[in-house]
């Protein structure tokens, strides 16, 4: 918790001295259809809560973010029972491979980074916490003027078949400094001996300064 703390702390820093005017935040409604699998049993439900996101923009090709999922709600199987999680993930890309159709507006951009992932959990009273350091990737896509669309996704490399995510991202522009983004996402979570998987279901507004 501290490492991210201090992770957001530099980012806010290092964000007073970039170049460009794409630093942004996203406060976002998350809905989730759930898998919860411990101890040989299954358990599905739908969890709901919020996701507030940050992208700061260092220079030209560098980025830093932090991440902050939370939510709860019950999973059953043969009785139901009560599940919460939350996750902080601290996160840097080098972006690349940027092509731009004029001066003023960037096509589409590749990007390729590291982050540190803290996940805890609470099913039934039992409390579950990991720390993880997955490696991520994106592409950012601009389809016209007002839409852009954005694919990423992370994974642990030792750990790819238990904890993967990977996000499609629809933004929509209200004006210069505000988005509506709707987004997509499938993952897989284990942290000890619980798994968390399914399908996320995000949708918010994203303020540009």
């Amino acid at each position: 918790m501290i490492r991210i703390l201090l992770s957001l702390i530099c980012s806010i820093i290092l964000a007073n001295k970039a170049l460009a005017d794409t630093n942004r935040i996203s406060l976002n409604f998350q809905s989730s259809t759930a898998q919860i699998r411990t101890f040989n049993k299954t358990y599905k439900g739908d969890l709901s809560g919020g996701v507030l996101s940050s992208s700061f923009d260092v220079g030209r090709n560098f980025i830093l973010g932090l991440d902050v999922k939370d939510g709860a709600g019950e999973v059953s199987s043969d009785q139901a029972l009560s599940y919460s999680f939350n996750e902080y993930i601290a996160h840097s890309a080098f972006k690349f491979s940027e092509i731009s159709g004029s001066q003023s507006q960037r096509n589409y951009a590749l990007s390729v980074g590291w982050g540190i992932l803290h996940k805890s959990a609470n099913f039934n009273g039992l409390k579950f916490s990991e720390t993880q350091y997955p490696i991520f990737l994106g592409v950012d896509l601009d389809i016209s003027k007002r839409l852009s669309l954005r694919i990423k996704g992370y994974s642990q490399l030792d750990k790819f078949d238990d904890n993967r995510a990977a996000f499609i991202e629809l933004v929509s522009s209200v004006n210069e400094k505000v988005k509506i983004v709707g987004r997509y996402s499938n993952y897989s979570s284990k942290i000890n001996a619980i798994k968390q998987c399914g399908s996320d279901y995000v949708i918010g507004l994203e303020i540009h300064f």
